[in-house]
């Protein structure tokens, strides 16, 4: 791992000012104190997250000569649509879903009323939304959460069947009546079917028109973890490094690794390759690639969803975004991608990042403390009306065995 060493000169109080800084941003007690919130004015002329939420919808539906304000939020004028898509309200107060944004793009010929009762037979309410839409051919990538279907997978919803299928409506231009659907499960089969034990499962092609299942196999956050610990074990052994920053292996001309030599090298990558974090990073890429391809070769719509829809979903998607769009490629593309598919749509990143926990006092506002996954919902994916929630208090090895790679997985 890389060691930072820090020189200062004598006698002189920079180093406890250094030191003082450095705990306060790596161990800090408040939200507030997180580094992103004190290192300065933000370099964005708008600041408000609703509003550039907002302007990002409305790049997606080809509607960019909209400019979104706060007026706007607030007098609800923002539910604004082209041929096939709208956006909608019914979240404003995030009563339907509390890890979802207040805004959503849906299909156009689908109701609040149907929204509503859709939401229901989708794990925690994150029902079927979308997330980026092909300016060209109208196709979707669109994220939810596991469907209620039980242990015998016989549970269907009429208002669930008609939003998914309303993904796959075809411009009026093209001449085509749908366009094919894909519905990509991010767990592996056996997982998918377990979780049917627990009210949960995965959808059926036959009761979801012209569409075609696919598993990703991408392990669940609790491997993720225990892969990432074993690669940190593996670079503390073999991936020595000095004060520069350079390997011990480069270090000494190439002659040594790790402190052994090269008949250790072998070893060493044989003990990588059991971590498994590279076969998980592999998994997600494949899966991204492959969404990306049925929507830019096929033309076709792919609905995302893992169990909760807010990690391999989240990864799922945004890496596909990443493919699809090049202006989630830019600077300010990639500020949207992540505020729309990570910090909008809930990624717990309190828990995954392993950030201290929050009391809920009144200086948190209710956007930052709506992100936390650990003690807001029950632990089974079991059938809810729209925002009910436990009010059981986390514990902290709750907390703990909720930390995970996620994010760090995308950006590595």
């Amino acid at each position: 791992m890389r060691i930072i060493v820090f020189g200062f000169r004598p006698r002189t109080k920079q180093r406890r000012a250094v030191y003082d800084a450095l705990v306060r941003c790596t161990k800090p007690t408040r939200i507030w104190d997180i580094y992103a919130f004190v290192s300065g004015p933000s370099k964005y002329s708008n600041t408000n997250p609703k509003v550039r939420l907002l302007n990002e919808y409305f790049r997606l539906l080809g509607r960019s000569s909209y400019c979104a304000s706060m007026d706007m939020i607030e007098d609800g004028s923002y539910r604004i649509s082209n041929e096939l898509w709208r956006i909608t309200d019914v979240n404003s107060t995030y009563s339907l879903c509390q890890s979802y944004p207040f805004a959503l793009i849906i299909p156009k010929s689908i109701s609040d009323q149907e929204v509503l009762q859709g939401s229901s037979f989708r794990a925690r309410c994150r029902l079927p939304v979308i997330s980026w839409c092909h300016p060209g051919t109208g196709a979707v990538l669109a994220r939810s959460s596991q469907p209620l279907v039980g242990l015998m997978m016989n549970m269907r919803s009429n208002a669930d069947e008609k939003l998914v299928a309303a993904l796959c409506t075809q411009l009026a231009s093209r001449g085509v009546a749908r366009r094919k659907l894909y519905i990509a499960d991010a767990r592996p089969r056996k997982n998918a079917l377990a979780n049917g034990a627990m009210g949960g499962g995965s959808e059926s092609s036959s009761h979801y028109f012209q569409s075609e299942i696919v598993f990703f196999g991408i392990d669940n956050i609790h491997a993720m973890r225990e892969s990432f610990a074993r690669l940190r074990d593996y670079l503390d052994t073999h991936g020595s490094t000095s004060s520069d920053g350079m390997s011990s292996f480069l270090r000494h001309g190439g002659w040594t690794w790790g402190g052994g030599n090269l008949s250790s090298m072998s070893a060493s990558v044989s003990t990588l390759g059991d971590s498994g974090w590279l076969i998980h990073v592999q998994s997600v890429l494949a899966g991204s690639a492959w969404i990306a391809a049925r929507i830019a070769l096929e033309s076709a719509s792919v609905l995302v969803h893992c169990s909760d829809g807010w990690d391999r979903t989240t990864q799922l998607v945004s890496l596909a975004n990443l493919l699809l769009d090049p202006y989630y490629r830019t600077f300010s593309g990639f500020q949207a991608l992540v505020e729309k598919d990570w910090l909008a749509f809930g990624h717990p990143f309190s828990d995954r990042v392993g950030m201290p926990s929050l009391s809920g006092s009144g200086d948190m506002p209710f956007e930052l403390s709506r992100q936390s996954s650990t003690g807001s919902f029950s632990s089974s994916p079991v059938r809810q009306t729209s925002g009910s929630f436990s009010s059981q208090a986390p514990s902290a090895s709750h907390g703990q065995n909720n930390y995970s790679p996620i994010f760090l997985q995308v950006l590595v």
